[in-house]
């Protein structure tokens, strides 16, 4: 680090610069969102949209803490990173965690649930609702509903389409990092157009056109199976190094 330093006060060329950033480790807060179900760590079993997402988001923030701690300790860096899971508060959920506002995730050290109360004209909303009612794009992504951004109008009163449709494309070009749970998931295959695809090309007749909504070749996108161990081994130096799929891809 020292010897990447000195080359870039003494004659600084891009190479250098990344190179030496890229070993710097700059990000101690995450914050997840995730409304998605009853998202707590156990005595959920049988409750309708809780299962694989839930588990995939927590098993992945497991493999990110456990990832930047030592990262944070090889720099001497002396910060204690924070993540924060952000879902709903069901006050009414009895016999699980669903109604308690912090809660720490097993196995972690600096991760929590933070449960947040969801509103309406009449007040808070004590208990679920179907992610359907929530405008959730895992839901109502557009591959579900063949021709709907064409007859969005039948459905706007309902689902919300078009004001769904310009949060996604704003999301996904502002975001840094997108990561998928397959390569069909962002383009699709021969038979079949990818959830992120779909959005490259359409039409909101009477509202706007997208003539190219999302790159599907970007870089920022990157795929993260469910299930996969989240320590891989390359043996490409003398020592072994692991590594964390979130990080590496």
């Amino acid at each position: 680090m020292m010897h990447l330093l000195l080359d870039i006060l003494e004659a600084s060329d891009p190479y250098t610069l990344e190179k030496f950033l890229g070993r710097v480790p700059m990000v101690f807060n995450v914050v997840i969102l995730s409304p998605h179900g009853f998202f707590v760590q156990e005595n959920v079993l049988g409750y309708p949209d809780t299962g694989g997402q839930i588990v995939y988001i927590l098993d992945q923030v497991r493999a990110l803490e456990s990832e930047m701690l030592p990262r944070i300790k090889k720099q001497g860096l002396d910060i204690t990173p924070r993540l924060l899971i952000v879902t709903r508060l069901l006050p009414d959920v009895v016999g699980t965690t669903c109604s308690q506002h912090l809660e720490d995730v097993y196995g972690t050290e600096h991760t929590s649930i933070l449960r947040v109360p969801f509103r309406n004209k009449i007040g808070i909303l004590r208990k679920w609702i179907s992610r359907f009612e929530c405008t959730i794009a895992h839901a109502l992504e557009k591959t579900k509903y063949p021709k709907l951004d064409i007859y969005w109008k039948k459905f706007e009163e309902k689902y919300h389409f078009s004001c769904q449709f310009t949060a996604d494309l704003i999301a996904m070009n502002h975001t840094d990092f997108i990561i998928t749970s397959t390569f069909q998931e962002i383009a699709g295959s021969k038979d079949t157009i990818g959830q992120y695809e779909s959005h490259k090309t359409f039409t909101l007749p009477g509202l706007y056109r997208v003539v190219q909504g999302i790159d599907v070749f970007d870089p920022k996108f990157n795929i993260v199976s469910p299930g996969v161990d989240d320590t891989i081994y390359f043996p490409y130096t003398e020592e072994k190094q692991q590594v964390t799929t979130i990080l590496l891809l």
